[in-house]
């Protein structure tokens, strides 16, 4: 038998936490039941109140793609629009301040979001990869 959602929320979310999700859950879960073509409706909806409440208008996400060439603005890889989709850019942004910085591939998104935006962490990360322990080793030569 399933458990009840209550028995599998994370023990780190507070009461108040946990009725927003179930809210906004019931809200998706309503709106497609009623009309499964409003799904595509409201996915596009909150992605737009997500990029206004990180600050990016549509003027500024087309500025950028601009001055970034339609490409990734750490990887370069150019950004592709899927299938029945908007290209696959996603807005970045520095979590101390909530200011946009510019956009990003999916890969890069989650890379930078890995290190939880620590440059320390990035820096030892490129040196790793530029002169990892195997080469300092018997194996390595």
């Amino acid at each position: 038998m399933p458990q009840p959602p209550e028995a599998r929320r994370k023990v780190s979310q507070t009461e108040e936490q946990w009725a927003a999700r179930v809210k906004t859950a019931r809200k998706w879960r309503d709106a497609v039941l009623a009309d499964p073509n409003r799904l595509v409706g409201l996915r596009a909806r909150e992605r737009r109140a997500r990029l206004k409440r990180l600050g990016y208008t549509p003027e500024l996400v087309e500025e950028l793609l601009f001055l970034q060439g339609n490409r990734c603005a750490i990887c370069e890889e150019p950004f592709k629009p899927k299938e029945g989709k908007r290209g696959g850019s996603r807005a970045d942004h520095d979590h101390s301040t909530g200011r946009p910085r510019g956009l990003l591939c999916v890969r890069c998104n989650v890379a930078l979001g890995q290190f939880k935006d620590n440059e320390l962490g990035l820096m030892k990360a490129v040196e790793y990869v530029r002169n990892p322990p195997i080469g300092r080793t018997s194996y390595g030569k």
